[in-house]
């Protein structure tokens, strides 16, 4: 899972992760992040399979 969020602190990017999320998003975001983001993802989540 990816979080988008509109709190981008360090603190609130650490509990996220934390959390268990994958990735951290802060807003504004652009359409190459997102989708260098998503595609590192898959291309993580094929590898350990």
């Amino acid at each position: 899972m990816i979080l988008l969020t509109s709190k981008a602190s360090p603190e609130e990017e650490q509990k996220a992760l934390s959390s268990g999320f994958f990735d951290f998003i802060a807003k504004p975001v652009n359409a190459v992040r997102i989708i260098s983001r998503i595609r590192r993802a898959l291309a993580m989540t094929a590898k350990n399979r």
